[in-house]
């Protein structure tokens, strides 16, 4: 090595000093010169979206370097970053900052994302189908395996499947859609997940450009309206305006909340992925 090139590159780790120091307040100006660092950068990144501890509020940057890590990989376009960034999604929570921020970086690098997600999956297996298929599902992309990959989470979770079937855009789904929700529409929906989930696939199927019957439209109007009168009742007992709980008509159980809703423990993510399956395996929904 020339002796005028250091082992340690001391303009990025000042920089990388500053994504710590500035944390959720990281400045345009810090921002944009690690973005312009360009490849120089990208190992120093990498690791620090590698090393879990950051992504704690109580570490240095309170949990916001893997955040801007994320992001700025994402403005850089290093594919060498994208197989640590779907294992840093497969680990971090649902609908986390960070999640979020990795979801839409990974989706900057367009048909380069396609192959190392799959690769990952098959490291991973089914507990990672859900956030390859929503970052599949806006890729922007075409493609065959995609499609397969959002078929295949559409048939384990058809309200988020049904969603990313729509968002991915391709009228091959109403395929799959229209049968899942003539099952739904026959099944007698006992139990409110399906009815929310029937709306949902419902919805998928208008926005990919399919017609209802008369029928079952009539059916999905009448399942809206109920699913917006219990959401009332739910609101109201929130609000602790029903009076006598255990009255037939108004009695709400403690799970009975939407999907899209905050879970009932506290932890701040969306019911759906959170508790909803556990309690739905306990008979409590």
């Amino acid at each position: 090595m020339s002796d005028d090139v250091p082992d340690i590159d001391e303009e990025v780790e000042r920089s990388i000093y500053m994504l710590f120091e500035e944390g959720e307040h990281l400045s345009d100006a810090t921002y944009q010169q690690l973005v312009e660092f360009g490849e120089r950068v990208v190992p120093r990144l990498i690791e620090i979206l590698e090393t879990r501890d950051y992504w704690d509020e109580t570490a240095p940057g309170q949990g916001w370097a893997p955040i801007y890590a994320a992001r700025i990989l994402g403005d850089i376009g290093a594919p060498e970053a994208l197989e640590p960034m779907y294992e840093a999604l497969a680990d971090c929570e649902p609908e986390a900052v960070l999640d979020i921020a990795l979801t839409r970086a990974i989706q900057k690098f367009d048909e380069a994302a396609v192959d190392a997600g799959l690769e990952v999956l098959k490291r991973r297996g089914d507990a990672f189908l859900a956030d390859l298929a929503c970052v599949f599902a806006d890729l922007g992309v075409r493609d065959e395996q995609i499609f397969q990959v959002i078929l295949k989470n559409f048939v384990q979770d058809p309200y988020l499947g049904a969603e990313n079937l729509a968002a991915y855009g391709d009228p091959d789904g109403l395929d799959a859609l229209f049968p899942m929700l003539e099952r739904y529409l026959q099944g007698g929906l006992e139990n409110p997940d399906d009815v929310e989930e029937a709306v949902q696939v419902a919805d998928a199927i208008e926005a990919l450009g399919g017609e209802l019957s008369d029928q079952q439209q009539g059916q999905i109007n009448e399942l809206r309206g109920s699913e917006s009168r219990a959401r009332e009742i739910i609101e109201k007992a929130k609000a602790g305006e029903l009076g006598d709980h255990h009255h037939p008509d108004t009695y709400v159980r403690q799970r009975d909340i939407g999907r899209n809703e905050p879970c009932w423990c506290g932890s701040g993510d969306k019911y759906k992925h959170c508790h909803w399956r556990e309690d739905r395996r306990q008979g409590n929904t």
